[in-house]
């Protein structure tokens, strides 16, 4: 199968202020032009043949510290919110309320401009350590660089024209890279793998000049898109329950890409 989404490594987390002063700051397509040089200064501290270019993705240097990982996140988290409040405003979604059951559900369009309604929204928060580190040991190997929902953000839909119409949005949007689709709401697929939850997950990246200049740009992120109908059935002790159950999933039959 494909391989899973991956954060880059410690040139990347640092951002451009720390590229131009170390003389990392280089544009897609500088090292192919003076391939000649960085061929003669192999090995060198300073200039080594393998560089991190901004925005891209260097598959030998996969993140292996969580602290950065989290660094990445803290920054990231308030972006990606951004984001998601855009897509919602143009694909009329909606964002749950927070504390309330049943499940209410407010229209982003009718939330934006109400100070007291934004306060309610029951916003993604970054994922906690003692997750992250359970994550880490009984799904990934402890492999850090396949963590992958430190940032993660939900928007809920009416319908199912309205998600489909959300994905195009994402997928046209230029700063995005879209690095993985899983489609839960497939009829083919296994809701068992999920304990019956379906949704539409996107893994993401931000690349814009905001983000590179924070050094974000390689960190991926969670969105997922539900059906309100489906999200109605979820709260904490259900979360709860769901956690457990992938605790004790094997890490081999873990859910596709």
């Amino acid at each position: 199968g494909r391989k899973p989404p991956r954060t880059d490594s410690t040139i990347n987390v640092m951002g451009e202020t720390y590229r131009s002063r170390t003389g990392l700051a280089i544009e897609p397509g500088w090292v192919q032009r003076n391939l000649n040089i960085f061929q003669f200064l192999k090995g060198s501290i300073i200039y080594p043949v393998e560089l991190s270019i901004p925005g891209s993705i260097d598959e030998k240097r996969p993140v292996t510290s969580l602290d950065q990982l989290y660094a990445q996140a803290a920054g990231m988290n308030v972006v990606l919110k951004g984001k998601v409040q855009q897509w919602a405003l143009r694909c009329n979604g909606m964002f749950q309320l927070k504390n309330l059951r049943p499940a209410i559900f407010v229209r982003w369009a009718d939330a934006a401009n109400d100070e007291q309604t934004r306060r309610r929204i029951k916003w993604g928060e970054i994922k906690t350590y003692n997750r992250a580190i359970e994550k880490l040991l009984r799904s990934y190997r402890s492999d850090v660089s396949q963590l992958c929902d430190l940032c993660r953000q939900t928007i809920v839909f009416e319908d199912l024209n309205e998600l489909i119409g959300c994905l195009y949005t994402i997928g046209s949007d230029k700063q995005i890279v879209v690095c993985r689709i899983k489609n839960r709401l497939d009829p083919n697929y296994d809701a068992r793998m999920t304990a019956g939850h379906r949704s539409v997950v996107l893994n993401v990246r931000v690349v814009a000049r905001e983000t590179k200049r924070l050094g974000l740009e390689t960190h991926v992120s969670e969105v997922q898109l539900v059906l309100r109908q489906l999200q109605e059935l979820q709260n904490e002790e259900a979360h709860a329950r769901y956690i457990q159950f992938r605790n004790n999933y094997p890490y081999k039959r873990q859910e596709p890409s």
